[in-house]
């Protein structure tokens, strides 16, 4: 009787395996940072810093469906031209980037922001430049699709930095 009662409860779907619970799991805020940021310095670094374009491809679903219409359409302007990308803008920058460091996410019900620091110039990913920091907030949301969080925002904000005078200057 005890053997009927357990496969009744597991074929009924009562008792999920670990396995099961594991591939239900989504990838917090900071994985899917890591994510398009990993996908991207390698990419950049194949590409001697023009390889957004690669890293759009590949990490679509790291980006909400807006913001991914938004680089789409960006990017398939022509030069010089209104709204066209003509920068990095992932790293804001056109001279390269080395490396990044992402922080704790604040989670605020189905959306997210994550601080990222990003240093520039083609160096070791363990070499962070003052001179070259730049900070930055990625918002993200849950907006249901099945994905979990994606990314529908990067906001760069000013690094205050010592030069080699002393001075503390701010890289934007």
């Amino acid at each position: 009787n005890i053997l009927i009662l357990l496969l009744v409860f597991s074929s009924a779907g009562w008792a999920e395996s670990p396995a099961l619970l594991a591939q239900k799991a989504k990838p917090s805020p900071e994985d899917v940072v890591r994510r398009l940021y990993d996908i991207h310095l390698k990419h950049d670094k194949e590409e001697k810093g023009k390889g957004y374009p690669e890293t759009v491809a590949q990490a679509a679903s790291c980006f909400t469906p807006g913001f991914l219409g938004i680089i789409e359409r960006a990017e398939k302007r022509p030069p010089n031209g209104p709204n066209h990308i003509d920068i990095d803008f992932l790293v804001n920058s056109q001279s390269g980037w080395g490396g990044f460091e992402v922080g704790k996410a604040t989670v605020t019900g189905k959306d997210a922001v994550v601080p990222l620091e990003i240093w520039g110039g083609f160096r070791s990913t363990k070499h962070k430049d003052p001179e070259t920091l730049r900070r930055a907030k990625v918002y993200l949301t849950d907006v249901g699709d099945g994905d979990g969080f994606q990314i529908r925002d990067i906001e760069f904000v000013a690094a205050p930095f010592t030069n080699y005078e002393g001075k503390v200057l701010t890289q934007p």
